[in-house]
């Protein structure tokens, strides 16, 4: 679910995952304030690190699996870490599995953890 542009998005909780992890990177963004993932992308995608961040915890959030997986096939560390940890929380062992074979070690790490649970 997308928040639409103007308007603003609810503090940072529990998250898709429930693990808690959403929103711990502290300072918000002007464009995730407003719910603007598109301006949020685009600045992403111009290369700055820290919207690509934020873009990846928002969608992470919104429990977006198919916006994380576009930007981790594109080689969006951010997005493939935050994908990996909801398909976690959600114990999609497939959806891991998938992840390492595209070389994604966040995705080991969590199918591990799982796996030892």
């Amino acid at each position: 679910m997308r928040a639409q542009a103007g308007t603003r998005r609810p503090a940072a909780g529990g998250g898709a995952c429930g693990t808690g992890c959403c929103g711990r990177f502290g300072r918000e963004p002007p464009a995730a304030g407003r719910g603007d993932l598109d301006g949020l992308r685009a600045v992403a995608d111009a290369g700055d690190g820290y919207a690509a961040r934020e873009l990846a915890r928002l969608l992470h959030e919104d429990g977006d699996l198919d916006g994380l997986r576009a930007r981790a096939d594109a080689g969006d560390q951010y997005a493939a870490s935050q994908l990996a940890g909801l398909l976690a929380g959600r114990g999609d062992l497939d959806g891991l599995r998938a992840r390492i074979d595209a070389d994604d070690e966040d995705a080991a790490w969590r199918l591990v953890e799982l796996l030892i649970e």
